[in-house]
């Protein structure tokens, strides 16, 4: 009679949660998860967003037209100009005058 008692036992635990009602629930790791799931695939899709952004933005830098072709190089000094730039700053300098500043 003990193995009937303990049968008996067994099936009326399981059906005494059945009969309160009692739902089965997820497991709350695996809504963790897919929730991190989904925070995971919207950053990485905002991150691939802004990574297009900057590739266009260094495209348009590249070819914005801000080579050096072209240019002329700036033009060498003789001594008298370099002498003739140091007097005039000096002058502006000395009276506090600003005219004298394009010749730094």
């Amino acid at each position: 009679m003990n193995e009937e008692e303990t049968k008996e036992d067994q099936s009326e635990d399981t059906t005494s949660t059945e009969d309160a009602g009692v739902q089965p629930t997820t497991t709350p790791l695996l809504e963790n998860a897919d929730l991190i799931r989904k925070g995971l695939k919207f950053e990485n899709d905002r991150t691939e967003t802004n990574i297009q952004r900057l590739e266009e933005l260094e495209a348009r830098r590249q070819l914005g037209g801000g080579s050096e072709a072209g240019q002329s190089a700036a033009p060498e000094l003789s001594d008298e100009e370099k002498a003739s730039r140091a007097r005039i700053k000096s002058v502006a300098d000395s009276s506090g005058s600003s005219w004298g500043k394009e010749y730094e």
